[in-house]
């Protein structure tokens, strides 16, 4: 027997069709290429003009500036890993700036405040200059996205800082280094603060030309408190190796722990070292009681 069962055509023709639809998919990301850009600032008034350049060309990364009335002619330039780049490149994508007009001008009596900048990622290009003018809020953001990248990739925050208290800050990094050295038999890690302190004096003072008179006594004590540590550290490993030959584990523990806290920086390989060395030791240690 066979029963018939009336469906109306448009809905039989969906049952039949049900497979011709296509499924839902999942939102995808903009697929961002290489990245290459040059970014421009420049801010002259009767005073002063101070010029801010970075480029981020064939995987490399380079930022020149030069501020004349403090006397700082910068440039610096490194490879950059090509995930940081891709990152940026996203990072700048989200910001909506390549949708902005080529152009926004205005009028500043004067005062003369030029930002420029080109972004080319894949085939695509564009170019927007703002000058004289406040600029749009995707520009502010792009803006301020590749200064930082540039700051953080080649340490140059100190620029941001006027000279003389970068001068204030080097004296004061001085004093402390000098103070840590006296101290360097009170705590095992007084050296170290020490070189630390004295690296500190020469940041600050790397972008002032010219150098303060104290910029070479802070060099030339680095040096000093960088050879007498390694000559400490020298001394206490082979201590400690010759301590493990001979089973002496308690003075191998001593001289190792001396050491993690001579050089308490975890990304020192001395420091890596002496902590893989440490753990074999005190293992030992463990069994025996």
């Amino acid at each position: 027997m066979v029963v018939a069962v009336w469906t109306p055509w448009g809905k039989l023709g969906g049952v039949l069709s049900w497979d011709k639809k296509p499924l839902p998919q999942p939102p995808q990301e903009a697929v961002v290429t290489d990245l290459e850009l040059s970014f421009e600032r420049v801010e002259g008034s009767v005073s002063n003009i101070f010029r801010y350049l970075l480029d981020v060309r064939d995987g490399s990364l380079a930022v020149q500036v030069d501020d004349l009335q403090g006397n700082r002619h910068v440039r610096r330039e490194k490879k950059v890993l090509p995930e940081l780049i891709r990152d940026l490149a996203r990072s700048l994508q989200a910001t909506g700036v390549v949708s902005l007009r080529e152009d926004y001008s205005g009028l500043a009596p004067g005062i003369y405040e030029s930002s420029d900048l080109s972004i080319t990622m894949g085939l695509n290009t564009r170019r927007i200059k703002v000058l004289n003018h406040i600029e749009p809020e995707e520009f502010a953001a792009a803006r301020s996205m590749i200064e930082e990248f540039g700051k953080n990739e080649l340490g140059l925050a100190a620029l941001a800082i006027d000279p003389a208290t970068l001068v204030a800050k080097a004296k004061d990094s001085l004093l402390q280094a000098k103070k840590m050295w006296d101290e360097r038999e009170v705590r095992d890690e007084n050296m170290f603060n020490s070189i630390r302190a004295y690296k500190e004096c020469e940041w600050y003072l790397e972008t002032i030309e010219p150098k303060p008179d104290f910029y070479a006594v802070a060099v030339s004590a680095k040096t000093d408190c960088e050879r007498e540590l390694q000559r400490r550290y020298d001394d206490l490993w082979f201590v400690a190796e010759r301590a493990v030959k001979l089973r002496d584990w308690k003075v191998a523990d001593r001289q190792l722990k001396v050491i993690c806290d001579m050089i308490p920086d975890r990304s020192d390989k001395r420091n890596q070292e002496a902590v893989k060395k440490l753990v074999d030791v005190q293992r030992h240690l463990e069994t025996e009681k």
